[in-house]
């Protein structure tokens, strides 16, 4: 494969693409994959809301009225 046309300027042309491999999963891996980053989004989601609660609360308290 040649990368360079130049001293700079990099490329990789489309007969490199058309020959490249790749890989993918089979469809049961991919499941498992989407069942996990669904539990991971979930529990991304689940400690936002919780912090922004916890920020809120925090706040009110910090600037209340005496």
């Amino acid at each position: 494969m040649k990368y360079s046309i130049g001293p700079t300027f990099k490329s990789i042309s489309s007969n490199d693409i058309k020959s490249a491999g790749i890989m993918v999963t089979n469809f049961a891996e991919q499941q498992k994959n989407d069942v996990f980053f669904q539990q991971v989004d979930e529990t991304i989601t689940f400690y936002q809301s919780k912090f922004k609660k916890r920020k809120k609360g925090i706040c009110k308290r910090c600037f209340a009225d005496p």
